[in-house]
């Protein structure tokens, strides 16, 4: 008889599960209420299911929810994993600062609040910090790391002069050697890469960004079709703006393997450097 009765209570419980639970919950699969991807949503906060998409000439374009902690955890470990050969040094993320960096209508269409937002933005952060340590653990590292946007930072601005003297002392000092940097090779000349050698902190980039020029080749194109005489003046104008990773490979120096800096720069006298 307590075995029939254990019996009956044990269809009854899942009569229940089966029955009134999905009452309850939203009529969604498991899936997509963890999805790493942002959904759009009632404006309350509750996911509907559609993924939101913003596509492209290149294809679909999703979005990261870095608030769920299995897709922070498995964003930073996939990227690690892709940059698992000795030929590659780092990586390139975009929008580092979250959601919603060039994509001014995607908080209205998604319908998510300022609180949401700000959420999200604050575990992008934080995602994106703990990439950066697993990184460089893995001898790797980061574009955005360097503070440089998408650019780089200031480079020698002459080979000698007062001009040279103060931009080695302001890279040479104490507190910069503590910082990554990110040093635009200019005309990649010997003092620029001189100056990169003796001033390098132990993560460093010499180099150009990679900054593209979209608007400038479109503002050509249209230029061109209402002023056909200018063609040629406008072409040049292409090459004179063009995108600066265009300028790789342009000179053998950077074929040099100067290998790890033995030591931080220090100034042994004004102008004088190591």
């Amino acid at each position: 008889m307590l075995v029939l009765v254990l019996v009956l209570v044990l269809v009854l419980l899942v009569l229940v599960l089966v029955l009134v639970l999905p009452m309850l919950l939203p009529p969604l699969p498991l899936l997509q209420l963890l999805t790493p991807l942002l959904q759009f949503t009632d404006g309350k906060g509750n996911k509907n299911g559609t993924i939101y998409n913003e596509g492209i000439t290149f294809g679909d374009q999703y979005f990261w929810d870095y608030r769920v902690p299995e897709a922070a955890a498995y964003f930073v470990s996939s990227v690690v994993k892709s940059l698992d050969s000795p030929f590659v040094d780092g990586t390139f993320t975009d929008d580092v600062g979250g959601c919603c960096a060039e994509h001014g209508s995607a908080q209205r269409n998604i319908k998510m609040s300022n609180a949401e937002l700000k959420d999200l933005q604050a575990a992008t952060a934080l995602t994106h910090a703990k990439l950066v340590t697993a990184l460089v653990k893995a001898g790797k590292f980061n574009w955005q790391a360097f503070g440089g946007g998408d650019g780089t930072g200031p480079g020698l601005p002459a080979p000698r002069g007062a001009a040279c003297t103060a931009w080695m002392d302001a890279f040479c000092a104490a507190g910069k050697q503590k910082l990554p940097m990110m040093m635009a090779a200019g005309d990649d000349s010997n003092s620029t890469v001189a100056a990169f050698l003796i001033v390098r902190p132990p993560i460093a980039f010499l180099g150009w960004g990679w900054e593209c020029v979209l608007l400038v080749e479109l503002l050509v194109l249209v230029l061109l079709l209402v002023v056909l005489v200018l063609a040629l003046l406008l072409l040049l104008l292409i090459l004179l703006f063009r995108s600066d990773d265009k300028k790789w490979p342009k000179s053998n120096i950077f074929n040099l393997q100067a290998g790890k800096p033995t030591s931080i720069c220090k100034t042994e006298s004004p102008g004088v450097y190591r």
